[in-house]
């Protein structure tokens, strides 16, 4: 079949697509590769080498004489324009073409050099180095930390994503019935001992799929239904969570925004009073006209209340209210002296701001002692008034100095993922088993080039480390000291086979990875408690940072009553019983239920001490493609093809073609659209993979309902 290419660019003056002369001798190449794929800093479909049209009339006139110095408000070569390309008339591929340039023949223009780039989306150009705290969706979200509302999202999963579970940043959690220690970690409930978990060692955690969306969001990125990544066998967004820890240690909990004291109005007209309180500012003033104002206070009752608040006094001396006096951390009834020469027309007002809950006064009080003509106290107070900008905890101020693209990266090296753009410019997100699924098989057989062709060594890698970039808190650390050679989680891959060679290559996401603790009785080890706990510090048992942590919560039935703190007090009330949110690197405690886990090894499940949890990542994302890359008849095939239009139209990198028989992953392929001559780099594709996809099939067609066999 004859082939014609037609190219067209979207002019953006009269907003339609024109078309674009070629020459007719002149050929365009289309390259695919799945490594680009795999590189989430640029995620595209297609490029072209540099190709030229002719400096045309028509062209000329597209591209606004761009080799003309002097025309103003031409073409801006600096921007990528929307284009698209058409096979016979039938449409192949969208995306942008841009101007490099013009080559010029005795002086007059003779061609444009351009691009044609598939539909694409430059992450690492988009993002720069954003970091995650940045992100628009964040700013201002907050959530309350006062001890009850710590205690109670202890207890639940939120709607919006953001929850507690028991890490701690600082303090050792542990259980013991019969060593009581007052101010300890144990957290076994005795009723009298103040020991236990001091709520404010807890962080809050963020699921992934939140961060995606507001990165989405942020940079008006379109995902088709609105997901990122969502393969059907799996929701890891959904179930993982980042910890909001971008301090080390715990939080430091300070005073909230200043609240002034409403309620201080009585009428203006009483001029015998020393004190005088303005409507308009909420504050006393000082009229010494007929006495003489010797001790201003600002008192303050609590009654039964028990909170830290500040009081912070500003003074108006005639050019405006200036900071004056302040007293901290506050805790129960108050009276404040100002310590000030009381001059006649000094205005004062208070303001109350308060720390980890709410604020709750019987009274607040100005009270003014004088002297003179007569002597005596005057008095102006409100009852019952109440302060609710009390500390929150901010997810933008909490949330880790991560690069947008490294947390990126780091969700396609844990999920092996590919991405690319469609011809709408949605980004499609997969598994890279996901993507070779979704192929289509080829037989090009007849239209390989047999006289030449290319055999090599399809790895050049003699082993693979599967871990996380971080695994240095407590008890990971003593896992890779004490237990094992490889680092918490992580698993090196060579096939059982020894004196490969090539280099060694890791798969490393930027993030923690953790080991947590189910809790044991220290005077009973038969007393297994179904509480588990994080412990966020190194193993020397001090403060630290590292990389942003990545986790499950189960919320399970603790079986018992776990004992805390405030202020150094036992707490009796509200008890903290019942389901609490445990963290985990499975997604369950049970393998009946759910296998998956966020290891790339098999390891002993923390809480249930079993090896059951055989979901790992390498496993679920993995598995079947290193098995095929390292079997020992693999081989990278180069080989030339003419394919008909009719396979150059429709072919994928998730296709598999298929040679003689045998059936072939496709690594990259260029295509010469005007001939139809294809350079192809093929992986072969083994039995072990066949052997999945009829198991598969097999499963796919069982009939669920086992009553009838």
């Amino acid at each position: 079949m004859i082939r014609t290419l037609q190219l067209y660019i979207y002019n953006l003056d009269t907003e339609v697509y024109d078309r674009v002369e070629l020459f007719d001798d002149e050929q365009i190449s289309i390259t695919d590769s799945i490594k680009n794929s795999k590189d989430i800093a640029k995620v595209f479909t297609t490029f072209s080498k540099q190709f030229t049209v002719p400096a045309s009339k028509s062209n000329n006139k597209l591209f606004k004489h761009y080799y003309n110095f002097d025309i103003l408000n031409g073409f801006d070569a600096r921007k990528k324009v929307d284009a698209r390309i058409e096979l016979n008339h039938i449409p192949y591929k969208k995306g942008k073409i841009k101007l490099e340039g013009v080559d010029l023949k005795n002086n007059k223009p003779y061609a444009y050099r351009v691009t044609f780039f598939g539909s694409v989306v430059d992450l690492k150009d988009l993002v720069g180095e954003d970091k995650l705290p940045q992100l628009d969706n964040f700013q201002g979200v907050q959530k309350p930390y006062d001890i009850d509302s710590l205690i109670s999202d202890l207890g639940q999963l939120n709607n919006d994503g953001i929850d507690l579970c028991l890490i701690t940043a600082g303090q050792r959690l542990y259980y013991d019935t019969v060593n009581n220690s007052q101010g300890s970690g144990n957290i076994y409930y005795d009723g009298t001992t103040a020991q236990g978990l001091k709520p404010q060692q807890l962080k809050y955690g963020i699921k992934l799929q939140k961060i995606v969306d507001a990165i989405a969001d942020h940079y008006s990125l379109t995902f088709p239904n609105g997901t990122f990544f969502s393969p059907s066998e799996s929701n890891d967004l959904s179930d993982l969570y980042m910890w909001l820890h971008r301090k080390n240690d715990t939080i430091q909990i300070t005073s909230g925004s200043e609240e002034v004291i409403d309620g201080f109005n009585p009428s203006e007209n009483i001029n015998s009073l020393v004190i005088k309180i303005q409507s308009d500012t909420a504050g006393v003033l000082i009229d010494e006209s007929t006495r003489t104002a010797d001790v201003l206070t600002f008192e303050t009752i609590v009654g039964s209340n028990n909170f830290k608040y500040d009081i912070v006094i500003y003074r108006d001396s005639g050019s405006g209210y200036v900071s004056f006096q302040e007293f901290s951390q506050v805790v129960g009834d108050k009276i404040m002296t100002i310590n000030d020469p009381l001059v006649d027309g000094y205005k004062y007002k208070a303001y109350i701001k308060t720390y980890e809950s709410n604020a709750s006064f019987t009274t607040i009080t100005w009270k003014c002692t004088y002297s003179g003509a007569t002597s005596g106290t005057d008095s102006f107070s409100v009852s019952n008034t109440a302060f609710d900008k009390h500390f929150y905890f901010g997810i933008d101020k909490n949330m880790p100095e991560m690069k947008v693209i490294d947390f990126l990266s780091g969700l396609f090296k844990m999920f092996n993922l590919v991405a690319y753009t469609n011809d709408s410019g949605h980004i499609i997100t997969k598994t890279l088993d996901e993507f070779y699924r979704e192929g289509i098989e080829y037989d090009i057989s007849q239209y390989v080039d047999i006289s030449s062709a290319k055999v090599d060594a399809a790895l050049p890698f003699s082993e693979i480390f599967f871990k996380y970039k971080d695994t240095k808190t407590i008890l990971a650390e003593q896992h890779l000291q004490e237990i094992s050679n490889v680092e918490w989680g992580g698993v090196e891959y060579s096939n059982d086979e020894s004196n490969l060679s090539g280099e060694i290559y890791k798969v490393e996401p930027p993030f923690n990875h953790s080991k947590f603790e189910r809790l044991i009785d220290g005077s009973n080890a038969l007393n297994v408690t179904n509480v588990q706990v994080g412990y966020y510090v190194t193993d020397n048992e001090e403060s630290y940072l590292g990389d942003p942590l990545i986790y499950y919560i189960v919320p399970q039935n603790s079986g018992v009553r776990i004992s805390y703190t405030r202020g150094g007090s036992l707490v009796n009330s509200p008890a903290l019983t019942g389901t609490i949110n445990m963290p985990s690197n499975s997604k369950t405690f049970d393998a009946a239920i759910s296998e998956e886990n966020i290891h790339f090894n098999t390891e002993i499940n923390e809480f249930t001490g079993t090896l059951d949890f055989e979901g790992t990542l390498f496993k679920r994302y993995y598995e079947k493609y290193i098995q095929n890359i390292f079997n020992t008849r693999n081989r990278l095939l180069k080989i030339t093809a003419q394919l008909p239009i009719g396979i150059t139209q429709k072919l994928t990198l998730a296709d598999t073609l298929i040679i003689n028989g045998r059936k072939f992953y496709i690594n990259s392929m260029n295509i010469n659209l005007n001939t139809g001559n294809t350079q192809l780099e093929l992986i072969n594709k083994y039995d072990v993979n066949a052997i999945w996809e009829q198991i598969e099939d097999l499963w796919s067609n069982v009939n669920t309902n086992w009553s009838v066999i």
